[in-house]
């Protein structure tokens, strides 16, 4: 194998980073070493097991409802140590964009910029999304407040496992309750799966989905299309994201002839 496929197959299995200058033979034989037991003492804590899915998912269940504010909820992702993807994170990602905006956008899995940005939306990918909501006449840093539905990259960017949704969507829907925006625009099939129940973008695209939950008053217009980052590398399909944005600058534009 040459040295260019050893490092696709590397890229593929999701290393985006070296932690060492040199590369360890895991195949190697290793020379056994001569290990002592040592008694445990009174002071030394015994080390607590890893903590199982259902463990986690009420964890964060009780963690992100304790949540009062935006503050509060980024102080409980930061602290929320026990998830598994936050380990693999470089950075929680969280929000930017205004809190009061009228509408809240939610993103799938971060990019790879995100990550290290600890913001959603960077790169490429929010170039495409500041054009995007550009041309229905939206400021994505005014008019706009911006999350993903995983505050964590997956390894790779790969799709998330339904443990890791299990123990994300607590932070993602209290978010929403927190912000509680009169409409709410989400990207991908992964986000319109996990908070309309429609795991088919084809399904859930072109029309208004009310969004619900125990401590929202009232359901909040919901709108799904394809995100930038699936625009960029699938350009035929921003005429049907295009649409679906003039759907929903003309649900804001009524909303606001009508209190007005």
């Amino acid at each position: 194998m040459t040295l260019y496929r050893k490092l696709h197959w590397l890229t593929r299995m999701g290393v985006e980073e070296t932690i060492s200058e040199t590369p360890i033979n895991r195949l190697k034989k290793q020379e056994k070493t001569l290990s002592i037991p040592i008694q445990p003492s009174a002071e030394i804590s015994p080390i607590k097991k890893t903590s199982s899915t259902e463990t986690i998912v009420q964890n964060a269940i009780a963690i992100a409802n304790s949540a009062t504010d935006i503050s509060s909820l980024f102080n409980a992702l930061q602290t929320f140590n026990i998830a598994p993807l936050k380990k693999t994170a470089a950075n929680s990602v969280f929000s930017k964009g205004n809190p009061k905006a009228s509408l809240m956008i939610v993103g799938d899995v971060p990019e790879a910029s995100d990550d290290l940005s600890g913001k959603p939306f960077t790169g490429e990918a929010g170039e495409m999304l500041s054009k995007m909501m550009a041309g229905i006449g939206l400021d994505i840093e005014k008019d706009c407040y911006l999350t993903t539905i995983l505050p964590w990259r997956t390894p790779g960017g790969r799709k998330p496992t339904s443990t890791e949704m299990a123990y994300c969507l607590p932070f993602i829907k209290r978010h929403i309750e927190i912000i509680n925006p009169r409409f709410i625009l989400l990207f991908g099939a992964l986000t319109s799966g996990a908070l309309l129940g429609i795991d088919s973008l084809s399904r859930a695209r072109g029309i208004f989905h009310p969004y619900q939950s125990e401590k929202l008053s009232s359901p909040i217009p919901t709108i799904a299309t394809f995100s930038p980052s699936y625009l960029l590398k699938n350009q035929l399909h921003k005429k049907y994201a295009w649409e679906d944005l003039k759907r929903l600058k003309t649900k804001i534009t009524e909303s606001e002839c009508e209190s007005s």
